[in-house]
This record gives C-alpha cells, sequence and structure tokens, in this order.
C-alpha cells in the first residue's frame, strides 16, 4: 500500500514550520469568526481548508487543561486569554450568543498557509 503525504507533513519535518493554533468559531446565529495564537494576521490559502480563504487574527490565548479520553466520550478544554476584538461585544456576551458556538481548532502554519492544516479538533463553548 503506498502512503500519500500531504504539504502538512512536510511541515512537521521542516527547521522553523511557524507552526500555531487556529480557531474557527461559528455562532448559532450563523456569524464566524477567526483567531490565531500569533502576532500576524494571515490568509488560509489551501484547497485542502474547508474555510479557504479565511484571515485569521491574532490572539492571546493559551490552552490549559485539556482532558482526552478513548471512545466517544466528550474532550474538556480550558482556554485562558484575551481575545482583543471589537466583534465580540459584552452586549452579545449578556445574550448568549456565544453559547453553543462551535470552535473548529486547527494546528497550522502561518508562514506556509497554502500547506493546510496538519491537525484538526471540534469544540463547542458551554460556558463563558
Amino acid at each position: 500500500m503506498r502512503t500519500i503525504k500531504s504539504p502538512a507533513d512536510d511541515l512537521l519535518q521542516a527547521s522553523s514550520p511557524a507552526l500555531c493554533r487556529a480557531w474557527f468559531i461559528e455562532r448559532t446565529d450563523a456569524k464566524t469568526y477567526a483567531f490565531a495564537d500569533t502576532n500576524v494576521r494571515f490568509t488560509t490559502i489551501s484547497p485542502l481548508d474547508p474555510n479557504y480563504g479565511t484571515t485569521y487574527s491574532p490572539a492571546l490565548l493559551s490552552q490549559s487543561d485539556v482532558r482526552r479520553e478513548i471512545a466517544l466520550k466528550e474532550v474538556t478544554k480550558d482556554a485562558i486569554g484575551i481575545i482583543d476584538s471589537s466583534k465580540i461585544t459584552p452586549a452579545d456576551l449578556r445574550a448568549g450568543l456565544w453559547r453553543n458556538a462551535k470552535v473548529t481548532e486547527y494546528l497550522l502554519s502561518w508562514r506556509y498557509p497554502w500547506a493546510g492544516p496538519i491537525s484538526t479538533n471540534v469544540y463547542w463553548i458551554r460556558d463563558l
């Protein structure tokens, strides 16, 4: 059997792949937001990315505790940090518009966005 490598596989072997975590957030009212733990804005240009052409804004986020379990049990993740964006308003937070938002987390290279995501995880926001 022959294994076909994606361009993202080569990034893991690169000397400085500039890896980052990017979050594509879809609220229940269909509004979308894109943030990444970088200090630069970048646009994904890979047809391998389902959110092709999305521009990700810098955010100061770090993930704290991640609990993974086998089988189909849910994953628990806490994110702590600052998302400095005028798109996130106190009124939207009070109205609960961020509750049950779908968060797609990508591990990718902001330096080589054409390579596509290396890994993808999907979560939902429960509490703020």
